[in-house]
């Protein structure tokens, strides 16, 4: 049997040592059964930029990873690989020309704002992800994070004040979970946890989606709207979680924006480039909506100078969202039935050649 070769790229040497952890990595050595070398390295090439890691990876986030360039031992690693699973590291044309015989990437994450798929398309590589892996804890955020805004949890919390029971008049008067109509832009499956949560609150739920019909949304006791703005003007909390892509970069304009009603708050767990955050920034300011509570920002770390630090109607995490549970585990169960599939040569899942448009 012709020897073939499963590389597994870890971006820091924190995630190196989790995948060489037997409860982990170990989990790859079945593929050895089916002809397959298991190997490791760490991928250093974002530190060799000069930046942090977490600024290397946000500036892969934002612009895409044509720009970044590898270490001679990432080179030398993928040249024969047939097989690549990795997360964070940026994989542009560059890569795809040295991984000659590179047939399946596989990415340890929702998103793929990482890899050139275009150029994977190109040089015939099949590139699938782990959709839904954070989405229970996202789920989980977003509905902690809209109890706590509504009941002013944050605001009125006695440790963060040094006098004083009673904490500033804060305009709105919460209410009942049950009185709220709440706004989901996107309906997939995080969405769609949530409704699943929250359905003994006893709420009202609407959705903008245009890849979702009225008949789908109907097992979910869920309302699509087909104008994001009547969404935004009919919600008492908009919570967003749509895929960022080219087409939904700044989806919540300034306009979806201007529709909100005085009393209604403003959620983000999915992706800062989704909203435009100077309108949002100015609604805020200007006492147009009641407030927000966001985890995701255009430039992230949030700088100590933003104007959202400034606003005393806003409830601000690191995005943070994603972070509870075994997450590794719940990656590795979602990539391995992928990786599964591929080698048992049955239809794909996650398969994202075309779907990045």
């Amino acid at each position: 049997m012709e020897k073939k070769k499963l590389l597994i790229i870890a971006d820091s040497p924190m995630q190196a040592e989790t995948m060489k952890n037997p409860k982990y990595g170990g989990r790859f050595e079945k593929y050895r059964e089916a002809g397959y070398e298991i190997c490791h390295i760490t991928d250093e090439s974002l530190l060799s930029t000069g930046l942090e890691r977490s600024a290397a990876v946000m500036k892969v986030e934002k612009e895409g990873p044509e720009w970044c360039s590898y270490t001679p031992e990432v080179l030398e690693a993928i040249s024969d690989a047939d097989l690549i699973v990795m997360c964070y590291s940026a994989v542009n044309s560059v890569f795809f020309d040295h991984a000659k015989k590179l047939k399946h990437l596989t990415v340890m994450r929702s998103g793929w704002e990482n890899v050139n798929i275009d150029s994977a398309t190109e040089h015939g590589v099949i590139v699938s992800n782990a959709p839904g892996r954070v989405g229970q804890s996202v789920a989980d955020y977003t509905i902690s994070a809209m109890l706590a805004f509504n009941r002013y949890i944050s605001a009125d919390d006695l440790s963060h004040r040094e006098h004083g029971w009673r904490g500033e008049n804060h305009g709105f008067r919460p209410m009942l979970v049950r009185e709220m109509t709440i706004g989901l832009v996107g309906f997939g499956i995080i969405a769609k946890w949530i409704v699943e949560r929250m359905v003994g609150f006893g709420c009202k739920f609407i959705a903008y989606d245009p890849f979702v019909t009225q008949e789908q949304a109907d097992k979910w006791n869920v309302t699509m709207i087909p104008d994001l703005n009547d969404l935004m003007a009919q919600a008492d909390v908009v919570s967003v979680h749509a895929r960022l892509l080219p087409a939904t970069k700044g989806l919540v304009s300034a306009e979806a924006i201007s529709h909100m009603q005085p009393h209604a708050f403003f959620v983000n767990s999915a992706r800062g480039g989704l909203v435009d955050e100077e309108a949002l920034v100015k609604a805020l300011q200007e006492g147009k909506i009641r407030g927000a509570a966001l985890d995701v920002y255009n430039e992230e770390p949030l700088p100590d100078d933003h104007p959202l630090r400034k606003l005393k109607n806003v409830q601000l995490t690191p995005h943070s969202a994603g972070g509870a549970g075994d997450m590794m585990t719940i990656t590795l169960d979602i990539i391995m039935a992928e990786l599964d599939r591929y080698i048992a040569g049955e239809p794909l899942q996650n398969n994202l050649n075309f779907r990045n448009k």
